[in-house]
């Protein structure tokens, strides 16, 4: 009986004849995989019922069923706030040592090292936006002249790197494919301390 069913199962299964569009399985209505990332809707209810059963008949606005629950979360963050980028005046606090700010930073000025004027700029927030008479700590303005000094010489000597200044090059092209050279492997007792 096994053997009867995989033989009907290999003839109902054929290879594929053609490449399949996405748009075959791709739904048209928010582009979720059919049956599988659309949010199954048995009742056939519109989405105003639901956000209204959900929010002010069970009242449950945050930990409920239905995801209406996260889009109102989502909105109550853009409204508060909460996630946003803090005021000017405090960015240097932690906005500003952040790796989100270098990552930004770098994607802004491409091919530049932009921690002398990171820098620079936290302290024209201290400065200009919180009225501190003298912007640098002698510790900040220690590293502000390090950073400037590393700048200095990436600028007058191309290629130079770690011992001399905090950079490492790498190539920015490889090889295709890439050629790792690999070490013949341990003899019993070679490795043993």
């Amino acid at each position: 009986m096994a053997f009867l069913l995989s033989r009907v199962a290999r003839r109902a299964i054929a290879p594929l004849e053609r490449n399949i569009k996405p748009d075959e399985f791709i739904s048209f209505n928010g582009g979720g995989l059919h049956g599988a990332f659309e949010i199954p809707n048995y009742r056939r209810a519109p989405f105003w019922k639901y956000f209204w059963v959900q929010h002010f008949v069970a009242r449950q606005h945050v930990f409920n069923v239905h995801h209406t629950g996260y889009i109102v979360l989502c909105v109550f963050f853009w409204w508060t706030g909460a996630f946003s980028t803090a005021p000017i005046e405090r960015q240097d606090k932690y906005y500003m040592h952040s790796p989100k700010y270098r990552l930004q930073s770098a994607y802004a000025n491409p091919g530049t090292r932009p921690a002398a004027k990171i820098a620079q700029e936290a302290a024209k927030v201290r400065y200009f936006y919180r009225g501190h008479d003298h912007p640098f700590t002698l510790n900040e303005l220690k590293d502000y002249y390090f950073k400037l000094r590393e700048n200095w010489l990436i600028q007058h000597y191309p290629g130079i790197q770690y011992p001399f200044v905090y950079r490492q090059m790498v190539p920015e092209k490889t090889d295709e494919p890439l050629k790792v050279p690999v070490s013949d492997p341990l003899r019993p007792g070679q490795g043993a301390h």
